[in-house]
């Protein structure tokens, strides 16, 4: 690890350590989430200061795990907690679902299979979503047609009974895709993510019983709140953790 990125590390794992301190005997947070926790406005993108996490981290006892994979998804999530005990926590955030929901194209599905081959949970996910996978949308992403992580009858049947068995669960849903905005990410997006991500968004709200919906943002906050109809603004972080602070009470 280069000298800079060490001192830095050493820099948060000390911080970290203060306010664990000083926050010990308040309510208990555990955090897990994608990269959009992650200030990408930062000059440093790896970093959750300003973030709604590091926010939270100064009212509360705070522990966690922001991207702890290239592709964070709700499943990798589901192993984290088969070895965690999340009973301890007075609530846990899951601000996942995004690389879960995002339609893809198929030689990018193929490189996430390849990575999460050795983890638990998903040899059995791919074989289950064989047949879906073998039959993707019409909708082409750079020249390939586009396909989900799995099926929305899979989530229902296998993702979901999980994660609503967790009693101090809170998750965060995605915000709507704003037509013709793309923000600061150039590349663009799949034509079809707004109704995919959506669609599988709606499945989660139903049956989870604790939901932050920022599906109820206008086009207008969500150019304010977001930099690219995904990653948070810092006004997004601030307007995040004010949603988040009533379930600490």
């Amino acid at each position: 690890m280069p000298r800079a990125r060490q001192a830095a590390r050493s820099l948060f794992d000390g911080y970290d350590s203060v306010l664990r301190r000083r926050n010990r005997g308040r309510p208990r947070l555990l955090i897990y989430a994608d990269s959009r926790a992650r200030n990408i406005t930062a000059p440093r993108k790896t970093h959750y200061a300003g973030s709604y996490v590091h926010s939270l981290q100064r009212s509360f006892d705070v522990t966690y795990s922001i991207t702890p994979h290239s592709h964070t998804t709700l499943v990798d999530f589901l192993n984290f907690a088969d070895r965690s005990d999340l009973a301890s926590f007075d609530r846990v955030i899951l601000h996942c679902g995004i690389v879960d929901f995002s339609p893809r194209p198929l030689s990018n599905l193929e490189k996430l299979r390849v990575a999460k081959a050795k983890l638990p949970r998903f040899g059995s996910l791919f074989a289950a979503n064989a047949s879906y996978h073998a039959a993707p949308w019409d909708t082409l992403y750079r020249g390939e047609p586009t396909i989900s992580l799995y099926s929305p009858e899979y989530l229902r049947d296998e993702i979901i009974p999980e994660l609503a068995a967790i009693p101090n669960l809170t998750w965060i849903s995605s915000n709507h895709f704003v037509a013709g905005w793309e923000g600061n990410y150039s590349a663009g997006r799949p034509a079809n993510i707004e109704q995919v991500v959506q669609g599988l968004d709606a499945q989660m709200r139903a049956a989870l019983p604790d939901t932050v919906d920022l599906s109820c943002w206008t086009p207008e906050q969500v150019r304010a709140y977001t930099v690219d109809n995904i990653h948070l603004s810092r006004r997004g972080f601030r307007e995040l953790a004010q949603m988040l602070r009533p379930r600490m009470a």
